[in-house]
């Protein structure tokens, strides 16, 4: 990523036209003159007269190969060793190189600007590849000298991580190399940062030794192509992400001017669909006063602030201008955690999009025990990263009259412990656009009650609106939200946010990301909803190698019933039984459990009514996913979704409220087979009577109550996590909702055995870079723990202080293997 682009490209545009059309010119105007100093001056013709062949004469002048010379470098080798080969490929030409020293020299031409060019190095165990790019963008970085070296382009370093990076972009694109610098970026987006970590691990660990290669295979590269070979190698202690910072191969910024204004830094996303839902980006927004304010994906008050400065490195130091601590137990003792910087470092550099390494590096402390020495603790992320005013859409993307959903803000308890509130995203409304910066939101609120049963939706709220620049503003009673659109098109795009609140919550911000709908008047029919479905928590996750091969799918038959298969990420597949219908436009799908008598447990029915007659001592509506699907694209429909989760269990009559964890997003779900493949028919939704089972056992038709608070009295709505848990003993499976903070439980609550782990489960969304990973002066024999795997949560902060990122991913409502 560069900053004034629009300058680069015309310079790129002006270079190439010279490099490559100048001799033809030169040729064509030359017997243009000639051929009119010979010729007679023609009337012209009138309209409708046949055009009058041109003469021409002689063979036609050939457009000349350009050639350049490429000087990279190459890292990552074994001490001693020396590379055996340098191949420089063109498209499908391919150029031998010089080994000079520590790097290579090559002279190559190419006759399109387009091809793209990529470097491989063989050796010893190794096999080294880089892609540098196109032949037009090797032009572009010349001089008069026709020479590009890896100090003006970084793609012509070779080494681990530009093998893994290579390779993995590959992977994203089924396969096949990228046809052009472009779409290289964009697939460099979709990129996790566990798999360039490991995969850079291997290829450096099995040149350097430390790591053996098996029988059958002769290089690095060799047993990373080979997945099952590659995932059963492959471990969380392998990874080793702090490497980045040391390896030779990055592109380092050189001056600090290069880093945007409004820097955008996102989690990987999918390459075939928008990320309707995603990990939390962070904004580096510069100020007036030339610090900058980081915004994180979370609720603060008073936004730390930072001064950048440039390192020797190239490196981005962020140095805040207050102290930023916050407090933590780990085990009984109490920690103090205090921030000493943020390093930036960018690893590719892209015209549009790079990829950045962040780590934040912390002193921590034990308050009790000052006689405790300080030690180190670090966190890191990879980012996806690019100029935000570059990639947001230009223009007023919203115009009146129009109707789309957007976040929405709300204030809710920090934990069910807790008095206080922040500002968060709660939902996701439709917004009606109307002329002269006016609006209301429609359909809003949540349409399932504290009861587990439907309910209408709230009234609407006004809001104001405006375009500054290339940002939507929002004007609500609680925040001012400011979108932009970074991704899309009028019908789907992606969103990234800020949100100030006011009144009360003036001195709280909040950020995020999300999808963005047009709103059609789309409805289903009974029989259109029936069929097979896939989920985009299935069908939106990030390229990940080893490719955990998740699925998820929703089968709706006649008569509401169904079930809900999903199988991958090693959990084997598992079906469920799945009650649904069609409520005011929505599909309501429903998961119930039933606890049958000491030793049997907990498990899935189709509905309570039906449990108690089979003996059932206790029964309760566990899950309800709503889905109100708003535009269709291909057999996909975009939409609104809701999930409300409860974990208790009641007798049969039972008729009150549970304490239910709600959540509202964007969402998709694609029909793969039955009659959800023939289109709805585009009409307004009627509003049918409301029908769901009251309470257990117990069937009713009610009409529709509007509810106008999202609380039920007594009971609170708290997004909390929950876990799934799994006997080892007797294998009885059960959820848990639980603070971050909390210890798992460790005795069956079916058998009384001490054999209880937590179960892995498909994650709602992944985390970019490798996670959370903690030094803490870990001995040769410890094992350096993947936060995002294994770690232990931590407490919020005092509102007062500031919250580093967090040593696990802040989980959603629940995960998403037992929430989908």
């Amino acid at each position: 990523m560069r900053r004034n682009r629009k300058w680069l490209a015309a310079t790129t545009a002006v270079v190439m036209v010279a490099a490559f059309a100048a001799p033809v010119f030169h040729n064509v105007i030359q017997s243009a003159l000639a051929r009119a100093a010979s010729m007679r001056v023609l009337p012209q013709a009138a309209p409708g007269d046949p055009a009058e062949p041109i003469e021409v004469r002689g063979s036609q002048p050939k457009r000349p190969p350009v050639s350049l010379t490429i000087a990279g470098e190459i890292s990552g080798l074994a001490p001693g060793a020396a590379p055996d080969s340098i191949l420089v490929r063109v498209g499908n030409r391919s150029f031998s190189g010089q080994i000079q020293g520590g790097g290579y020299v090559a002279t190559i031409d190419a006759l399109d600007p387009a091809e793209m060019v990529d470097v491989q190095v063989l050796s010893q165990r190794v096999r080294y590849r880089s892609v540098v790019g196109s032949f037009g963008k090797l032009i572009a970085h010349t001089g008069g000298d026709r020479r590009v070296d890896a100090v003006e382009l970084p793609t012509l370093r070779v080494s681990p991580w530009s093998s893994a990076l290579a390779f993995l972009v590959s992977k994203v694109l089924d396969g096949r190399d990228a046809a052009s610098d472009r779409e290289f970026e964009q697939a460099s987006r979709s990129l996790l940062g566990d798999d360039l970590f490991g995969a850079r691990s291997l290829l450096e660990g099995v040149s350097s030794g430390t790591v053996a290669l098996p029988n059958g295979y002769a290089d690095g590269q060799q047993l990373l192509e080979n997945e099952a070979a590659y995932s059963a190698w492959l471990n969380s202690d392998k990874l080793k992400p702090e490497a980045v910072f040391a390896q030779a191969d990055y592109a380092p910024l050189a001056f600090l001017s290069q880093l945007p204004p409004q820097t955008l830094m996102m989690a990987p996303i999918q390459r075939d669909n928008f990320p309707v839902f995603s990990n939390a980006p962070q904004l580096l927004l510069s100020n007036t006063d030339g610090s900058y304010s980081l915004y994180e994906g979370d609720s603060e008050e008073a936004r730390p602030t930072y001064t950048a400065q440039l390192a020797a490195s190239g490196d981005v130091l962020l140095l805040p201008r207050t102290p930023r601590v916050y407090e933590r137990y780990e085990g009984v003792t109490r920690m103090r955690l205090s921030l000493d910087r943020i390093v930036l470092r960018r690893l590719f550099d892209g015209e549009h999009y790079d990829l950045w390494a962040t780590r934040q590096e912390w002193t921590k402390t034990a308050v009790d025990q000052p006689a405790l020495p300080p030690q180190p603790y670090w966190s890191m992320r990879l980012w996806s990263v690019s100029d935000l005013q570059e990639v947001a859409r230009a223009g007023s993307w919203i115009s009146a009259p129009t109707r789309r959903a957007l976040p929405w803000p709300c204030t809710q308890r920090t934990s069910q412990m807790s008095s206080g509130l922040r500002l968060e995203n709660c939902d996701f409304v439709q917004h009606r656009f109307d002329a002269g910066g006016g609006g209301l939101t429609e359909d809003h609120g949540f349409k399932v009650g504290a009861d587990m049963q439907p309910q209408a939706a709230e009234a609407g709220v006004a809001f104001a609106w405006y375009v500054e620049g290339r940002a939507l503003v929002v004007d609500t009673p609680l925040a001012t939200l400011r979108y932009w659109s970074v991704d899309g098109d009028d019908a789907v795009d992606t969103v990234v946010y800020i949100a100030n609140g006011k009144g009360a919550n003036a001195a709280q911000t909040w950020s995020g990301v999300s999808g963005s709908l047009a709103v059609d008047s789309l409805q289903f029919e009974v029989a259109q909803a029936q069929g097979v479905w896939t989920l985009a928590s299935a069908a939106t996750l990030a390229t990940a190698y080893p490719n955990p091969h998740y699925t998820l799918e929703i089968q709706r038959d006649a008569g509401g019933v169904g079930e809900q298969r999903q199988d991958g990420y090693g959990l084997g597949p598992r079906a469920v039984p799945n009650k649904w219908d069609m409520v005011q436009g929505r599909v309501y799908d429903v998961l119930t459990t039933a606890e049958f008598g000491p030793g049997q447990g907990r498990r899935n029915v189709h509905d309570c009514v039906s449990a108690f007659a089979a003996g059932a001592l206790t029964c309760a509506p566990a899950r309800i996913r709503t889905f109100r699907p708003l535009h269709r694209v291909g057999d996909g429909l975009y939409g609104i979704e809701e999930l409300h989760m409860q974990f208790e269990q009641k007798p049969p009559g039972y008729a009150g409220v549970y304490d239910v964890v709600s959540s509202a997003r964007p969402n998709f779900q694609r029909c793969l087979a039955g009659a959800c493949l023939t289109p709805p028919a585009l009409r307004l939704p009627a509003a049918p009577a409301l029908r769901l089972p009251a309470s257990p056992g117990v069937v009713e038709s009610r009409p529709v109550t509007p509810i106008l608070a999202v609380v039920r009295p007594g009971k609170t709505r708290t997004a909390m996590p929950i876990y799934a848990f799994q006997c080892s003993a007797c294998g009885h499976s059960f959820d848990r909702l639980q603070k971050l903070s909390d210890a798992d439980p460790s005795v069956c609550p079916s058998c009384g055995a001490e054999a209880v782990g937590r179960q892995l489960t498909a994650p709602q969304f992944r985390l970019a870079g490798g996670g959370w990973y903690e030094t803490d002066f870990k001995k040769d024999g410890d094992k350096k723990r993947n936060l995002v795997d294994g770690g232990s949560g931590a407490p919020k902060p005092a509102e007062t202080k500031a919250e580093p990122a967090k040593s696990e991913p802040k989980p959603a409502a629940k995960p998403a293997a037992s929430s989908e």
